[in-house]
């Protein structure tokens, strides 16, 4: 059965040759095929740092913002005490994120359109961070609003 690819053009050349000569052709025959193809194999990794990169962004900054609602959107009014723990765990939290993104394959299919696949596999990533989150919070040093994290797991699904 054949299943998304990154390089749809890459796709299309394989499949006609493979239809032309009236072999059967599994998803597995076209993904070594395709990996035996240098700029798409790089041309995906460049893709899968960049969503890397933008996943960072997207959990350190909905983690800020939602230390900066707590505070009613007051940059003066947050502690300093605050910004120092978030400072340092959110260090942890986006190495954490990154793994379970890893472990739940978010990162093995770059998509333009998200199906249901991925939705759930986002959700089941979500609610697994937010198990690990409640374990995070008895074991770090910091003491953080309760808010923030509620918020800042709901935020961070979000911009997911």
């Amino acid at each position: 059965m054949l299943h998304r690819y990154n390089n749809y053009a890459c796709f299309l050349k394989i499949t006609r040759f493979f239809a032309k000569e009236r072999y059967f052709l599994s998803g597995w025959d076209v993904y070594k095929t395709m990996l035996k193809n240098k700029a798409v194999t790089l041309n995906w990794l460049a893709r899968i740092i960049f969503i890397m990169l933008l996943d960072v962004i997207s959990v350190a900054g909905s983690f800020f913002l939602a230390l900066w609602i707590r505070f009613d959107f007051r940059f003066s009014a947050i502690d300093p005490y605050y910004l120092d723990g978030y400072a340092h765990m959110i260090i942890y939290w986006v190495i954490l994120c990154l793994v379970i993104f890893l472990i739940f394959k978010l990162y093995n299919s770059i998509w333009r359109f998200v199906s249901i696949d991925e939705l759930v596999r986002i959700m089941l990533c979500y609610a697994v961070l937010g198990g690990l989150g409640w374990i995070f919070v008895a074991v770090q040093p910091w003491t953080m609003p309760r808010s923030f994290y509620c918020l800042g797991l709901l935020l961070s699904f979000i911009s997911t």
